[in-house]
Formats: C-alpha cells, sequence, structure tokens
C-alpha cells in the first residue's frame, strides 16, 4: 500500500522517485489523459481553506510533494525520500524520460515572463526536451472563464500532437483548468508543476531564499497547528 501523508487534509503520496516513474510511464502508454501534480509549500499555504481546490487536487491521478518541506512539516524520516524530493529526482527523470522518447511538450503559464523562464529551467534541466507549443492564461484577467480563449488553447494543444502538458500556472488556476478540459484533451499526461520547475533556480537568489524560510516557518506553525 502507498504511503500517504494528509497536509490540510491534501493527501500526498509518499514514494519513492522509481515508483512514481513507473505510474508515469504507465500514464504514457494510457489512452487517455492522466494527470500527476507536484504540490507545493506555496500552494498548500495559498489555497488551504480552500475545499474547492483540495477536491480537485484529489482528482489528480498520482499527486507528489513538491518540496522537502512539506515532508519535514509531516514529520517524515525516511532518508531518501527526502533526499529525492529536495533533488527533484521524479522531475528530473520524467523530462528525462520525454527526451529520450522524443516525446513532445507543450507549456502552460500565466504571463510571457513565465513562459520564458519555464522554457529556461527545462533546458537546463535537460536541452533536448522538445516543446513543441505554448499557451499563456492571465488568471488576473478572468481567461479561465473565457470559453473561446481556452477552447482556442484546447485545439491547439490537440493539434500540435503534444504527449505531455506541463504546467507552470499558479493554484487554483492549473487545477481548474485540467478539471474543466480533461474530457477535451488529447494527451497522454497532465502535470501541474506550478513553482517547483523553476524554484530550484529562484532559490539561488538570496531575497528568495530569505524569502522561503520565513514562509516555510509560517507553514510548520500551521501544519502543527493543525495536528
Amino acid at each position: 500500500m502507498t504511503e500517504k501523508i494528509s497536509i490540510f487534509d491534501v493527501e500526498i503520496s509518499c514514494i519513492k522517485a522509481k515508483e512514481a516513474m513507473m505510474q508515469a510511464i504507465g500514464f504514457m502508454k494510457g489512452d487517455s489523459v492522466n494527470t500527476i501534480e507536484l504540490v507545493s509549500m506555496e500552494s498548500l499555504m495559498k489555497e488551504h481553506e480552500n475545499p474547492e481546490w483540495k477536491k480537485k487536487v484529489s482528482m489528480q491521478d498520482l499527486v507528489l510533494p513538491g518540496s522537502v518541506e512539506i515532508l519535514e512539516a509531516a514529520k517524515t524520516d525516511d532518508a531518501r525520500l527526502l533526499r529525492e524530493t529536495d533533488d527533484k529526482l521524479f522531475l528530473r527523470m520524467f523530462l528525462k524520460y520525454l527526451q529520450k522518447n522524443h516525446h513532445k511538450i507543450y507549456l502552460l503559464a500565466a504571463s510571457q515572463e513565465e513562459l520564458v523562464k519555464a522554457e529556461e529551467a527545462l533546458a537546463r534541466y535537460n536541452q533536448g526536451i522538445r516543446v513543441v507549443g505554448d499557451a499563456v492564461i492571465h488568471p488576473e484577467d478572468g481567461e479561465l472563464t473565457d470559453a473561446d480563449r481556452i477552447h482556442g488553447i484546447v485545439n491547439a494543444v490537440n493539434g500540435s500532437e503534444a504527449d505531455c502538458i506541463l504546467s507552470v500556472l499558479p493554484s487554483p488556476v492549473q487545477e481548474d483548468f485540467i478539471e474543466q478540459n480533461r474530457a477535451l484533451i488529447d494527451t497522454r499526461v497532465w502535470i501541474g508543476c506550478g513553482s517547483v520547475l523553476m524554484r530550484s533556480f529562484d532559490d539561488r537568489k538570496m531575497t528568495s531564499r530569505i524569502k522561503r524560510m520565513l514562509v516555510k516557518k509560517v507553514f510548520r506553525y500551521k501544519v502543527e497547528k493543525q495536528n
């Protein structure tokens, strides 16, 4: 049985990168889209009182911790799991798998700036990644409720014959998008990364590291208070 932890009533699978990869490869061989979410500490903090967001996360086929702080707050003592999560090993392995097997990626982001950052992060992870299309969804402009706009993005994704959609949209936008359009999307895998994809590079900045330390303290306090 897969061990899970519950943070703010969000169930997250605590499995090694190899086991997660086996599931992901199985998804890539399926006939319909399967969904993977790397839940970030920031998303949990931001949406922990949002029952609709929690429900949509629970509908994903595989929910994994996107940052080691989540496991630490849950007092997980598996050193290997902590190390793999901190190293983003599953994400690295999955991107390598996509590159090695010539699978195509379609990117979704909340701004052109975030799209550029995501493309740069992908190149750092693996320069052979095939990005065949991208789209920007501006959540502050209410574009997720613009049926024509979203229909056009879904058509563009399907027309690109992408094998995987990689989302760096913020929560709850990325969960809303896949919940609304899952039946219409013709890809094998949706992976919602939120800020996880770019975070390892942003954390090199001193200001980002200090901010994250403060967020971590608040996060651990809230988790302990919940428990």
